[in-house]
């Protein structure tokens, strides 16, 4: 982190307030089933607070709830005949959609590690390793930026509430 941005500005919990910033001030609800809000469309497939990566495309919508990208990680989708990457990275809690079109080439991405703690990957075409931000770290396209697909991160059933006609990517 501190390579890419270096002048990065750190916050403190030294703010001169006493509040409690290390607690959650949400309490268990990500963790309960109840919401906030009425659910006009109730599913049940996952949990209603699942963090949901939402794609719409002209009038297709997709969701990608985080349970079905945990073992794959890096996606390679076409979305209404656009190339998308969905990449999850459970550590940083970063679920993000980028178009896999680059230099007018449309890349295939895999998953690696290498001796990163976090999860990257590298497209098949140069063998350039990408962050999960679609930045090149290492290799041939050095430099390179994803272009980042318009997407939203949700819990399960807000996203279902919005588009109860939405397409679910399930693992295979």
């Amino acid at each position: 982190w501190r390579d890419q941005y270096p002048d990065t500005k750190v916050l403190s919990l030294d703010t001169g307030y006493d509040k409690p910033y290390s607690e959650n001030p949400y309490g268990s609800y990500p963790a309960n089933y109840s919401t906030l809000f009425p659910v006009a469309f109730p599913d049940n497939r996952y949990h209603p607070k699942t963090k949901t990566l939402g794609v719409i495309f002209g009038e297709q919508a997709m969701a990608f709830p985080a349970n079905e990208l945990f073992q794959q990680r890096v996606i390679n989708i076409s979305i209404a005949d656009e190339p998308l990457v969905v990449i999850y990275e459970p550590s940083a809690k970063l679920i993000a959609a980028y178009s896999r079109v680059v230099n007018g080439d449309t890349l295939e991405f895999s998953r690696v590690r290498l001796n990163a703690p976090y999860t990257t990957m590298a497209d098949d075409a140069t063998g350039s390793i990408w962050t999960a931000m679609g930045i090149v770290s290492e290799g041939e396209l050095a430099g390179t930026t994803l272009e980042r697909f318009p997407f939203y991160t949700a819990y399960w059933f807000a996203w279902h509430d919005f588009y109860p006609e939405t397409e679910v990517y399930t693992a295979p």
